[in-house]
């Protein structure tokens, strides 16, 4: 394709994906919520999340949270939330993990402990304190392990 033909493509992609959004505004954040809560839906719902406001990204940190049980969607949860304002989340990070860490597995209570390590040291020590009383005695691992690094370092 030559170059008149590409630009012209471009600008035809970039009118449409206006219209979209003066059409699609009033409902994206629910949509994108929806997207963001099914693994087969949350590629398409990242893309859009970058458009959203500071409140609505913030709305969607449930979501986000539930996808750190995903090994395919972490790597892209957990800079979502990290770039959060740091005060909001963490008012509510603590309430809005439980529904994801209600399913007891190891690699969501790992990943989570890994986003609180990024967001607050403390949060991060008080959740392994709490993985250390776990059930699963691999999740008490985990627990007794940072809070070893933690005091060695």
């Amino acid at each position: 394709a030559d170059w008149k033909a590409f630009r012209e493509a471009y600008i035809r992609y970039i009118r449409l994906r206006s219209a979209f959004f003066e059409h699609w505004r009033t409902g994206i954040v629910s949509a994108v919520r929806a997207g963001l809560s099914n693994q087969a839906d949350a590629r398409l719902a990242f893309d859009f999340f970058d458009c959203l406001t500071e409140d609505e990204k913030l709305s969607a940190l449930p979501e986000l949270l539930g996808l750190c049980s995903s090994g395919s969607y972490f790597h892209r949860a957990k800079p979502a939330i990290v770039a959060l304002p740091r005060g909001p989340v963490l008012a509510t990070v603590e309430q809005s993990a439980e529904e994801t860490l209600q399913h007891g597995e190891l690699l969501d209570w790992c990943n989570i402990l890994d986003v609180y390590e990024k967001l607050d040291p403390e949060l991060a020590r008080r959740f392994a304190v709490r993985m250390k009383g776990h059930d699963d005695p691999e999740i008490q691992e985990w627990g007794r392990d940072h809070l070893r690094r933690l005091s060695s370092a």
